[in-house]
This record gives structure tokens, sequence and C-alpha cells, in this order.
């Protein structure tokens, strides 16, 4: 129980106190008044603890505290008496209970606590293979003991995973924080004596020290420090690790220790799971992949672990309940009330350690924003005039006359009597607008647009593809590259192409509309947050998701500056946000965020909007993911109504859904109906989109259908098409593939095919991704 050395409870596994200490009347099998010594069990700077035995007026086992012969100095005895004093004052089940004290017949003040035979945390929770959850849960309650020490106006100052023993209870773990040996009293409640350490002097163990206790000048240590070094055993029960990692601490010095725990920036739990080369391993004592530990980590948990060993102790949790209270929520699923530093924050933390290169850099910045400012002006009064020369009331004319001569179409008096469909009419418009429009390019341009546009909200891409084409090429040769029209037909052309599956297209097309629209709108215009929320769901796909978080950011600041809180642009953002969210594996962040998504929409648009079942399929595909596919099945059904309703039965959208109904029914064993919403999704993508890479999914299913069956053959087949449909013409994959490769890699291997399993072991490799 020694605030110095890590303790193993439990008498029989260590050695005789006559081996090493001569201490008087301290001999194996001594008595002190009523006990009588056992084993040494641990060892201190200032302390021993013994295995002893109560003889009367009970017979019991305890742990008995002596202090060492020599350390007797005024200044240790009060310390040895504030926690003597400290512990007698605290009752909490999670806290090792003093039972007496006294001094021995050489005059050595000793005192009597609960013997504790347990595990430090980490070691029992390693052995014990605890998931993330169960660690949580345990740890929850090491907070709460900790609480209770601080309501007594106790701080610990030496938490770490050996003063955390864990026993067990009726089968349950139970944790006891012990040694309070450090203890600095926050008030008049441990006695006389005063608990200030001496200014100079510092204490604590370093792998576990909070920034203010390495800092021998200062004597602001209160409760946050107890925070700090909850937050680094919980860093260490997450990843294994300690903050600032255990390479380095004993060769480079004492004092070069104590610099890096104040100054050296700790990764986040995840960043430093990903760059462990022993990932797989404390993965597997965690039970769970190691791909997921990351995924499990990164976003609430990252954020609760960062605030609680933040440098700064006024960014920290004010108390350990706050903490184990963030804990709870997290395991409730509710929002956290930690969040990542803002930029502004880390801004000025890197300028405070960078003076002299930032004040440089912030002079060229603000050169540069002048200069871009003076030039941006310039440009939009340019574009201004040259857009009034061009755009003529003749123009708005001719466009006027043809969309009253397209829809003259459907009068009975000119069909006999026959009904024309909506697609009939766009058909007819987009055949006249070629012929009636030719001598008047820039209205035919206009036109051309608007008929993409719809033929691309149908799912009909090969229609759409040469109108859109054309009214780009038109206005580019009319109106020159730096116009509004001409960032239009831009972002359409990338639309289609997102629509298409064909993301590296569709990328820098929609980044030349966006450049278009900062030149001549300025920065936060409402048109530059549409063209950035395009540029979100292609960065989305192309699973380069710090870059979809970063744009997805500016876009909602720019509705929130310009809109009410209840925009449908703003629900659009949050949506975005939410996908980001859960392709980092944050999925209490993902499902507040669509949460509020939905809620905007379902009370501004009619209930089959199409936008209703995008938000329907997120929310559905969290649930599934989070192991509630029971849950997901009525939202995915849901949706499904929708877009039947919306957009027909030949839709790329509708048959998105269908697949992600499929992997849900699946997950529940409903085989046939999951068969069936596969061959649906197959259908569709086969007679509108046979080259989408979504259609993949689908196939996905179909072999997993097949493998569960035992055609293992059939399942291997399925799985080549589902992965030609993720190559690239150059030969590469779309990230889709990631999520199944290791799932077809361990078929090939079940059928011996173990030369193409090599292959794609390759392509995993390329893509980050190591199977098993």
């Amino acid at each position: 129980m020694s605030s110095e050395t890590a303790p193993s409870a439990g008498g029989g596994d260590l050695p005789d106190v006559t081996r090493t200490l001569d201490i008087p009347g301290a001999a194996s099998g001594a008595s002190i008044g009523p006990y009588q010594l056992g084993n040494q069990i641990g060892e201190g700077g200032m302390g021993v603890v013994f295995h002893a035995r109560q003889l009367h007026p009970i017979r019991r086992d305890v742990a008995l505290k002596i202090i060492k012969p020599g350390m007797d100095s005024r200044q240790v005895i009060s310390r040895f008496e504030s926690e003597r004093q400290a512990l007698a004052i605290m009752d909490h089940p999670n806290i090792a209970r003093v039972f007496d004290a006294g001094t021995t017949s050489a005059g050595l003040p000793y005192f009597v606590m609960e013997l504790v035979e347990g595990a430090k945390i980490t070691s029992y929770c390693n052995s014990r293979r605890l998931t993330l959850k169960e660690r949580i849960e345990l740890f929850i309650q090491v907070c709460q003991a900790i609480q209770h020490a601080h309501q007594k106006g106790i701080i610990h100052r030496d938490i770490k995973p050996s003063n955390i023993l864990v026993t067990e209870q009726d089968g349950k773990p139970a944790p006891k924080v012990i040694d309070f040996g450090l203890a600095k009293a926050l008030g008049p409640q441990t006695g006389d004596v005063t608990q200030m350490t001496n200014v100079g002097t510092v204490v604590g163990t370093l792998d576990y020290m909070s920034p203010e206790q390495a800092a021998t000048t200062r004597r602001d240590v209160d409760t946050r420090s107890d925070v700090y070094s909850l937050g680094a055993v919980l860093y260490e029960l997450f990843t294994g690790s300690t903050p600032l990692g255990r390479e380095g601490l004993p060769e480079e010095g004492y004092l070069a220790a104590l610099q890096r725990i104040r100054q050296e920036e700790t990764p986040p739990p995840s960043a430093r799971l990903r760059r462990s080369p022993s990932s797989s391993e404390i993965a597997v004592e965690r039970r769970i992949d190691p791909v997921k530990l990351q995924r499990l980590l990164r976003g609430e948990l990252d954020w609760i672990v960062m605030k609680a060993i933040e440098k700064d102790p006024s960014r920290r949790y004010s108390a350990s309940s706050d903490l184990a209270a963030d804990l709870g929520r997290f395991l409730r699923n509710e929002p956290v009330l930690a969040c990542p530093p803002s930029a502004t924050y880390r801004t000025w933390k890197f300028a405070r350690r960078h003076r002299f290169g930032a004040a440089v850099a912030m002079s060229a910045i603000l050169l540069l924003v002048a200069f871009s400012l003076t030039m941006a002006i310039q440009a939009q009064r340019v574009a201004r005039e040259r857009d009034r020369a061009l755009v003529a009331e003749k123009t708005a004319t001719q466009v006027s006359s043809f969309l009253v001569s397209l829809f003259r179409v459907s009068d009975p008096n000119r069909t006999a009597g026959t009904t024309l469909t909506a697609r009939e009419i766009l058909d007819r418009g987009a055949a006249q607008v070629r012929t009636d429009l030719a001598g008047q390019p820039l209205a035919q341009a206009r036109l051309m647009d608007t008929l993409g546009r719809v033929y691309d909200g149908l799912g009909l891409y090969e229609q759409a593809q040469p109108l859109l084409e054309s009214a780009l090429a038109t206005r580019l040769k009319l109106l020159g590259r730096e116009n509004l029209e001409v960032a239009g037909s831009l972002e359409a052309n990338g639309d289609l192409w997102l629509h298409k599956g064909e993301y590296g297209k569709a990328k820098p097309i929609t980044e030349r509309a966006l450049a278009i629209r900062e030149k001549l709108l300025g920065p936060d215009d409402r048109e530059i947050a549409l063209t950035l929320g395009k540029l979100v769901n292609i960065d989305l796909q192309m699973a380069t998701i710090d870059e979809a978080e970063k744009t997805a950011q500016r876009e909602l600041t720019i509705y929130e500056k310009q809109l009410p809180p209840v925009d449908l642009d703003i629900a659009s953002a949050a949506s975005s946000l939410g996908g980001i969210a859960y392709r980092k594996g944050n999925n209490g962040r993902a499902r507040q965020l669509w949460q509020r998504a939905l809620a905007l929409r379902e009370g501004a648009l009619p209930p089959d909007h199409p936008l209703l079942a995008q938000t329907l399929n997120n929310l559905a595909a969290e649930r599934n993911d989070s192991g509630d596919a029971a849950g997901a099945v009525p939202l995915l059904e849901r949706a499904v109504r929708i877009q039947e309703k919306a957009l027909g039965l030949k839709h790329v959208d509708l048959a998105f859904s269908l697949s992600n109904l499929g992997s849900a029914l699946l997950a529940t064993n409903e085989d046939a109906r999951a068969r069936q919403s596969y061959q649906r999704a197959l259908d569709i993508y086969g007679a509108v989109a046979p080259q989408h890479p979504e259609a993949g999914v689908p196939l996905v299913g179909m072999a997993r259908l097949e493998r569960k069956e035992g055609r293992l053959h059939r399942s291997a087949a399925l799985f080549e098409q589902a992965l030609a449909a993720w190559r690239r013409s150059d030969g590469s994959y779309y990230p889709r593939v990631a999520y199944y490769l290791t799932e077809y890699i361990e078929l090939l291997r079940g059928l011996g095919q173990s030369a193409r399993a090599a292959e794609l072991e390759a392509v995993a490799q390329s893509l980050n991704l190591h199977p098993k």
C-alpha cells in the first residue's frame, strides 16, 4: 500500500519482512499491540506495509503500516499522521478503511487498515479482458471514491493503477483506493498540522503526475490534479499506455521528465493506439477488433480523456464527479459535455510555443488578407458589369416562350385525348430545345441546364449528361471562365458525376465552381455554403474524412451566420457532420446530429419528401452498427416507402435504401426478405447505373446469404462481382472495399484459394487494413 511502489495485495506471494528491513519489533511473527506481523506487502518512501493478523478483540487479517526508521523526521511524521487522519475521516466502500492507530515500542507511528487482496486496476482489467464499457463502469466507481475524499477535504495526489486495487464481491469487480500517503488537506478537517507541501518539493508518480505537480514553484495543486491523474489512468485503461508513454522517462533524467509532463502534448487515445505496434494485443485484451477499438475511441471518449488531462487546470473537469458524469452520459448514449478544443484555442497554444514565427506569419496573413479583399472587390465589380451586359431581356422572353410551347403539348386538343406523362413531356422538351433555340445559345444553355438537372434528379443519368455538358460548353464559350452561370453548370456536372459514383471526376469540377463563386460572391455567401455541402458529400464517398469535416464546419458556420436555426440548409449541414462523426466511429455524436436534421426536416417538409428518407437511412445505419438491427428495420422500411412514392421504382437512392434494409434484415435472420431486398437493389442498379460502385453492397449481401447457406463457391463469385464494382478504371479500389476485404480473405482461405487471398491482402495493406 505504498505511494512509490506498486503493491501486490495478498501475503502468500510476498517476501518475508526480515529480508530487507530492520524495524524494531517488526520481525515476522512478532506482535505490535494486538497485531501479529506477517509478510511485507508494500514499501513507500516513508513507510512499510505488512500483512498482519489482529488477534483480539476480533480475529481478522489487516494491513499495518509503520514509518521507516530514519524517516521519523518532523516533516515525514507530519505527512504520515496526515495519511492516518485522512483515511480515518473517510467512509466509502471504494476506499480502504482505517481500523486503528498507535505507536510501536520503539516509538514509530503505525496505523492499521483494511487488507485489500486484489490486483491493480490495469492488471485486473487486462487479465480478465474487460471491454471498454466494463472498464468505464469500473472506473466510474473510482471517480466516486475520489470525489468522496475531495468532499472530506482530501486530495490524494498519487492516483495510479497500483493505488487502485480491484477485488471481487459477489462475482463483481470492486475497486479500492489505497495509500493516501501524499494526501494534502484542502481545509482544517485533518487536524492542526499544516499540509502545504514545501515549495520546490515535487511529490507523486511521474507517469500520472499533473503538470502543476511537476512545477516545483507552484502552490496551486487542488482537486483538479487528482482529475488529471484519473484521466491518466483512464488513458492507460483504454490504450495500454500512459499519456506520455513509457519511453524515455527513466533515461532522460528527472528534471527532463518533469518538463515533458508540463509541456509535451499528449495524442488522443485513438491516435496513440493507431501508432502503437502492440495495437492488436491491446485490442485482444479489450475483446474487440483493433480497427473497431480505434473507431470507438475516436470522438467522445477521446474528448473525455483529453479534457481530463488538459495541461491547463482551468480547462479540465472541475471535479472527479464531473468526469464520472460524462462517462455515464457516454454509456447511456447521451451527448457528453466534453468537446474537442476549438481551432482558436489550438492556434493560441501554437502561438505560445512559437512566438516569433507566429508573429511573422500573422503579419504575412494580414497582408495577404488585405490584398485578397482588394482583388475580390475589383473582381466583383467587373463581373457585375459583364453579367449586366449579357443577361438581356431578350433571353428571358425566349425562355418564357419555350416553356409555354413545351407545356402546350399536353393540351388534350393537341394530343387527341392522349394523356402525356411528365417523363414524355420532359423528353419532348429535350428534343425541342435543340431545334427551337438553336439561334439563341444562352437561352438554349439555360434550358439544357435545367432539363439536365431534372433528368439527374430522376436518376436518368445518360439523358442528363449530354444536356449538362452542352450547357457548360456554351456558357464557357460565351461567358468566359469567371461567371456565376458557368459556376452553376460546373456544379450541375459535378452533381451528375457524384450520383454516378465517379467521385474522382466530381471533386475537381465542383472545386472549380466553388472557386468562381468565392471570387465573385465573397467567402460567406449562401451559394458558397451550398457548394461546400456538395464537396462534403464527395469527400465522404472518397473517405477523405478530415477534409470533409473541415468543409462541413465551414458550411455550417456560413448558414448559422445568415439563417434562422430551423432552416433546412442547417439541417443539411448537420446531416453532413453526422456522417463525418459516424465515419470517425463517434456514433453518439452522429446520432445527435442526424436526429437534429430529422427534426428540422420533419417540421418543414411533407411526409414523403426524399430528404426524410436520406436521414432515416443515416439513423438506421447507426443503429445497425451499434447492434440494434431490429431497430433499424422500421426506419429503413419507412425510407423505402418514401422513395418509392417520391422517386419511383427505378432510382439509385431507392436501391441504396434497399441494400441497407437487406443488411438489417440479414442481421435479424430474416433471410428471405433480405434476399428480396438485395435483388431489388441489384435490379435497379443494373437498369439505371450498372457501373455504380454502390452496387457492390447488395452483391456482398447476397454473398453472405450464400455463405450462410453453405454455398461457398457461389459466395466467392459474388464477392468477386462486388470487387469489380469497387474497382476503378486504373485498377485501384474505392474505399468502400475496406469494409469487406477481411471477410472475403477469410472465405478464400477456407476454400484453399491462397493465391487470391494473398493478392487481396496486398490490397488491404495499401488501404491500411490488416486482415487476419
